[in-house]
């Protein structure tokens, strides 16, 4: 029976897509579709879609019984691993992971798998680097796969080629999916490989997907020598293009400035080497023509950014100097024109309110003024009527003569304007005990004799 009597899904509905989930998510999808669409015969005659499944599934859990051949510690050379360091705090055992090569391809049949190796370095002799292996475990017998060999699946280039010419969209879809996930188990090896194990991939695969359709194209294998190749492209571009914008940071500075970024580092460290402080240097350079402004802080965040910068671009730019440079050279100043007016201003009715403005600031400022000395100054007395009065006074209101709080504070406040101070604050009325022993304590200093001997 051939694979185009079995049916499809029709019309192809993107629901069916299961790409980049989970992979057990990913089987069990793939298997309710394809038992809807009636690929499961009794007797095993299922379709080619289900036997290339089932082949994954089956070759994804050998896959990972075959990697426990280097992934568990009783394969590993430990003291090859073992080594000891020495820290702040003594001497310290360090365990390293043993280090393995892992390359996910295509054979010359058609067949994909994922081999692995040792890493071998060059101050080590042994023949399988950090793993105890034995020369009769890689006998390959006629009935087995390779020893290094962690993950095989037969026939998927073949099948992969077949989308291009499946029945119908649906068919095609359901075989992109399916080649994908085979991809995917192999790339789980290496992720499980990786876990446990220091892996290095010695090339890179990928699907080449219709960006249109969605569909299976093919294949792509890139080496080592092209991932190292395309990584160090990656990072002269990204160096290239930091730089850029360093360099058109420090051309802006310069505009807006009046100088270079280095002639101001560079004066900058001569005049702290002399002793002036940031603020001085930030006076003798701010002018306010230019568009950047010269502070304390901001000549420092300067200094800094900037040397930095530099140093970015070229480490030896102190080696340049300026000797003692001078201070730049300010911008002109540039004369303004006066602004063209559509009708003329009423000069005389600006005049009057100019001089009405300057005679109100100037009798203002004449009222402020403290009086001469010998003439009392008239000081208007805070209104005391809402305040609360201390209750408990009497006894010592009574000894200095007084009938009531309200008195004592008049009296204070007749010496205080004797004497040119102002009256009690609101704040300072006897309202509780320590305002009220305060306000007597300062009467007792006016008049010897009637300092109260204490409540």
């Amino acid at each position: 029976m051939s694979s185009t009597d079995f049916p499809y899904p029709e019309p192809w509905h993107p629901t069916y897509i299961f790409f980049d989930g989970p992979l057990g998510e990913r089987f069990a999808a793939l298997s309710r579709v394809l038992s809807e669409a009636g690929h499961y015969r009794s007797g095993g005659d299922h379709s080619r879609d289900v036997r290339m499944l089932q082949d994954i599934a089956s070759a994804h859990e050998v896959g990972l019984r075959r990697i426990k051949m280097f992934t568990v510690p009783e394969r590993w050379a430990i003291e090859k691993l073992v080594s000891v360091e020495d820290t702040p705090r003594g001497p310290k055992t360090v365990l390293r992971r043993p280090r393995v090569d892992m390359d996910i391809g295509f054979t010359s049949k058609g067949n994909l798998a994922v081999d692995w190796r040792p890493r071998y370095v060059e101050d080590d002799d042994s023949e399988y680097g950090d793993f105890r292996i034995t020369e009769y475990e890689t006998r390959k017998e006629p009935f087995q796969r390779p020893f290094f060999e962690a993950f095989y699946l037969p026939g998927l280039y073949e099948y992969a080629d077949a989308i291009k010419r499946a029945s119908s969209r649906s068919r095609q879809g359901i075989m992109t999916e399916i080649a994908r996930l085979a991809v995917d188990c192999a790339r789980d090896i290496y992720k499980e490989a990786s876990s446990a194990c220091d892996v290095r991939l010695d090339g890179r695969l990928e699907e080449v997907i219709n960006p249109d359709t969605r569909f299976l194209e093919g294949f792509r294998y890139t080496t080592l020598a092209v991932i190292k190749r395309e990584a160090e492209e990656k990072k002269q571009q990204e160096i290239a293009e930091r730089l850029a914008a360093i360099r058109q940071a420090l051309d802006e500075f310069k505009a807006g400035a009046g100088m270079s970024a280095q002639w101001f580092c560079q004066y900058v460290e001569h005049r702290r080497e002399e002793g002036a402080t940031y603020g001085a240097i930030a006076e003798e350079l701010e002018d306010s023509r230019r568009s950047i402004r010269f502070a304390k802080g901001s000549t420092l965040s300067l200094y800094r950014d900037l040397s930095g910068k530099l140093t970015r671009i070229n480490p030896d730019w102190r080696a340049e100097g300026l000797g003692a440079p001078a201070i730049p050279p300010k911008k002109p100043a540039v004369k303004a024109s006066p602004i063209p007016t559509a009708a003329p201003i009423k000069t005389a009715v600006a005049t009057e309110s100019i001089k009405a403005k300057v005679a109100g600031r100037i009798t203002a400022q004449r009222e402020s003024r403290p009086a001469p000395a010998g003439q009392p100054r008239e000081v208007p007395v805070p209104d005391y009527s809402r305040l609360r009065r201390y209750a408990n006074g009497s006894a010592v209101l009574g000894e200095l003569g007084f009938s009531s709080v309200d008195d004592l504070v008049a009296a204070v406040n007749e010496r205080r304007a004797d004497m040119g101070r102002l009256p009690i604050t609101q704040g300072d009325f006897p309202a509780n005990k320590a305002t009220f022993d305060k306000l007597v304590r300062e009467f007792g200093t006016y008049s010897e004799a009637a300092r109260p001997n204490g409540p």
